[in-house]
């Protein structure tokens, strides 16, 4: 090759190379999501009486996937730490734990799952998808308590408390219990199925287990329910999203936040019909009343979905259950997120490490293991450098949600925080007794 057609080639070369590099440039990648799972090594809630004081206080179902787990529960109020209560748990064993503090941490050293209810008989609300055996909110396994259907039950909400199944492959589903199958169910891509969740004999100890040939997800609820509606991907944010639309009248809604233009349909999974909308900018709403249907939303962009049972005489006005909030990845990899808080919030951000967060233009610094109040009613666009577990409001009869790969560290106790349930009775003669003798011999002395 001579030095002229070398040049030439090499021209060409660059050239191509040139051109790739600006088309790589130009096309944008698909967009990236927080991975939200409800099966982890520690979770953070915001426990709520949420009408009055007279309430009973919420009750926290833990669940071990680990023989001998040790499970921490850490009280934050104030952003003071404090340690509630320790104890060990054997594999698929339950403990239900009655916490002190309105705002927790609870690290486990195994993976776990927990659940937040309210044993009121007259809690006529909540709903929850369920974690598959990977955590995430979608798959083809999922093992879950039967104690979770039966405290739906104790709540006094309208029945019957099935399981809503969502499918997103075509395959074979069966449902079973400590009993034996209850349901086995053939399901099409794309379709709703609703099966029966009886009641076991020994809920506090036995577990259903649903497995399916193709991916699904599932949820289960009472009546009066709102709910944040996962994306097929099993994030909380995406662009294709099934939930339900609870009750009926005025009641049954939905609720659409968009991070950006694009437009969006909902149709409606049992009866031919839909509805479609095109959003302007980002933090826009579409929300939508009198609907009383399983229902998809999908569109272009991604988005945020929230679907149940909505009192539209005072709009917004949102009845409880598993909301919990998910983030869209930047490219310079900080985490943005949008959401609007009900008057029933706040919603409450957590820092599972030291955050710098933007919250409505306004900078928010949180150290490791503080949290953050916002108030309702108000839509709220936040920007943090991390992902964080975001709590949108009260969890009712819900598994908690947190981002995967979140740090599961024991925090270092600031304030106080002796904790009397775990030395028992024996214990507290032993301290009464010594206390005794140290006065005694102070007595003697004097």
């Amino acid at each position: 090759m001579t030095k002229g057609r070398y040049v030439n080639w090499l021209v060409l070369v660059l050239a191509l190379t040139m051109f790739t590099s600006a088309f790589t440039f130009v096309v944008s990648s698909p967009d990236e999501f927080t991975k939200d799972v409800g099966i982890s090594k520690v979770f953070y809630v915001y426990n709520t009486k949420v009408t009055n004081e007279a309430e009973p206080n919420r009750h926290l179902t833990l669940v071990s996937l680990a023989d001998n787990n040790q499970i921490s529960i850490y009280k934050l109020d104030d952003n003071k730490i404090e340690l509630e209560t320790e104890f060990k748990l054997g594999s698929r064993k339950i403990m239900d734990y009655i916490p002190v503090g309105r705002f927790l941490k609870i690290v486990a050293e195994g993976p776990i799952m927990a659940y937040m209810y309210n044993p009121g008989s007259g809690a006529r609300f909540g709903a929850t998808y369920i974690p598959s055996d990977t955590g995430e909110l979608v798959g083809k396994k999922f093992v879950f308590p039967a104690s979770i259907v039966a405290a739906l039950e104790k709540t006094g909400g309208p029945g019957p408390f099935n399981l809503d199944i969502y499918a997103i492959e075509t395959g074979v589903v069966e449902l079973k219990n400590s009993s034996g199958t209850v349901a086995v169910l053939p399901v099409s891509a794309d379709s709703y199925y609703s099966v029966n969740a009886t009641t076991v004999s020994d809920p506090e100890k036995s577990f259903f287990e649903l497995s399916s040939t193709g991916k699904v997800m599932i949820s289960v609820s009472t009546g009066w329910t709102w709910i944040t509606a996962p994306s097929s991907t099993g994030s909380i944010i995406g662009n294709i999203h099934y939930g339900h639309t609870r009750g009926g009248r005025n009641y049954g809604s939905f609720l659409v936040i968009a991070f950006e233009p694009g437009q969006v349909t909902l149709s409606n999974m049992t009866n031919p019909g839909s509805l479609t909308h095109t959003f302007t900018k980002a933090g826009e709403i579409w929300y939508g009343p009198n609907l009383a249907s399983p229902v998809k939303v999908y569109g272009d962009i991604p988005t945020l979905v929230q679907t149940g049972y909505t009192d539209q005489g005072t709009k917004y006005a949102n009845f409880l259950g598993q909301n919990f909030g998910g983030g869209r990845i930047l490219s310079d990899g900080r985490v943005e997120y949008w959401f609007y808080v009900a008057h029933r919030g706040p919603a409450v951000i957590f820092a599972p490490e030291k955050r710098s967060l933007t919250v409505n233009d306004t900078k928010v610094d949180l150290e490791a293991d503080q949290y953050y109040l916002l108030s309702g009613p108000g839509l709220y666009h936040v920007i943090s450098d991390g992902s964080v577990p975001l709590q949108i409001q009260a969890a009712e009869n819900a598994f908690l949600i947190v981002p995967a790969g979140i740090p599961a560290t024991k925090p270092e106790v600031t304030g106080g925080g002796f904790d009397m349930t775990l030395i028992g009775g024996a214990g507290i003669a032993v301290i009464v007794l010594l206390i005794a003798a140290f006065l005694f011999l102070r007595a003697r002395k004097s």
